[in-house]
């Protein structure tokens, strides 16, 4: 038995979410997450259908349902499935601890795209953002130096660092794809039929 399976709580942990479990969102509330006895504090949770606890939602949480969902809007993810998850790469005040994470529920249509796609966000537990840069500033290699070292002073993990390095890299190849000139090349080579 491990210890941490002593602890009963009203919303889903970690190791509730080893191994995954893919879950169907019934709604999204506020609650008071606060202890019994304690100030009340209210936080947005995640609840599911069936007999599954709920879920505190978090912001890097909150970024990957929208972003696996398609939706930024809460009542667009009802009835629709993910899947919870313990990455144990999770920081928490500058310390590896783990948590749940969230990626797309396993389909065979997404099976392929999950293995390309790490299931890590833009965000840190103490807030730095990568997806506050626009595909304009990632286009320029200063902006990104400049990111890179921000990155690297950051006060988390070395895991965590790669994690956003990682990620940036894929945000600096996605605006140079998006770049104008680079979509109107790929356009005048379709039309063309080929090399120019």
């Amino acid at each position: 038995m491990n210890i941490n399976e002593l602890k009963n709580s009203r919303f889903l942990k970690k190791e509730d979410c080893d191994p995954p479990l893919t879950v169907t969102i019934d709604h999204v509330e506020q609650q008071n997450v606060a202890e019994l006895g304690e100030k009340p504090e209210y936080k947005f949770c995640l609840f599911f259908r069936g007999n599954i606890k709920p879920m505190v939602l978090n912001p890097t949480n909150g970024k990957l349902i929208a972003r696996a969902l398609g939706s930024k809007e809460s009542d667009n993810w009802v009835g629709k499935d993910i899947e919870l998850f313990h990455d144990r790469n999770v920081t928490y005040g500058g310390q590896l601890t783990g948590g749940i994470r969230v990626r797309p529920a396993r389909t065979t249509e997404n099976a392929v795209a999950e293995q390309e796609s790490e299931p890590f966000s833009g965000e840190t537990d103490n807030g730095f953002d990568l997806d506050q840069y626009s595909d304009e500033r990632l286009r320029d290699p200063e902006v990104v130096s400049e990111i890179r070292k921000l990155i690297d002073n950051l006060p988390v993990s070395n895991a965590d660092k790669a994690n956003q390095f990682r990620y940036l890299n894929q945000l600096v190849r996605r605006a140079k794809a998006n770049a104008p000139t680079t979509m109107l090349r790929a356009l005048i080579k379709t039309e063309k039929g080929g090399e120019q």
